[in-house]
């Protein structure tokens, strides 16, 4: 499937994970919330990274590397505002990690320039 589909066959399926309502809805804590993140964090793996939960409640993903690497930063809010739409939010979320994922797939590792 090429990558522009499967970034909006990816935000179909997430969009499925809202409140009642008019428009997709995901606001933090609820049930809704909690399945888009468990799609977020499949992802965040089909992608190469390791993901954990840091104390502010926020998924954090990094590739395996040395603990001295450098870091590049990506990044966005998973929730939405209320009847904020299908890709409020989640759409950073889910167009990173598809980045990650095609260049994993093509076998290019990320170097880091300051």
């Amino acid at each position: 499937m090429p990558f522009g589909e499967m970034a909006q066959s990816r935000l179909d399926e997430i969009a499925k994970c809202s409140q009642a309502g008019i428009c997709a809805t995901c606001r933090p804590f609820t049930p809704a919330h909690e399945l888009a993140s468990d799609q977020v964090v499949d992802r965040m793996f089909t992608a190469g990274l390791r993901v954990h939960m840091d104390d502010a409640a926020t998924r954090v993903g990094r590739p395996e590397r040395p603990a001295e690497s450098k870091t590049r930063l990506m990044g966005t809010h998973q929730e939405s505002v209320p009847n904020g739409g299908r890709y409020d939010g989640i759409m950073g979320m889910a167009l990173g990690c598809l980045a990650l994922e095609k260049l994993k797939r093509d076998g290019v590792t990320l170097g880091y320039s300051a």
